[in-house]
């Protein structure tokens, strides 16, 4: 797999119609990565604060 520079959504399919980028996609698949439910809902709320917070 090689990036794309120029792309603005993923190269490859997430589903077999969408290349889009989706958080719902990401927590329902927490526990492949070693995430319990509770703790990837946290997440990104962890993410958005700093932008929320004017940091940007």
């Amino acid at each position: 797999m090689n990036p794309n520079e120029q792309g603005n959504g993923l190269t490859l399919n997430i589903s077999e119609s969408s290349n889009e980028k989706e958080i719902f996609i990401a927590l329902a698949t927490a526990t492949l990565y070693q995430l319990n439910k509770n703790k990837a809902e946290e997440i990104p709320g962890h993410m958005k604060k700093p932008f929320q917070d004017g940091g940007w």
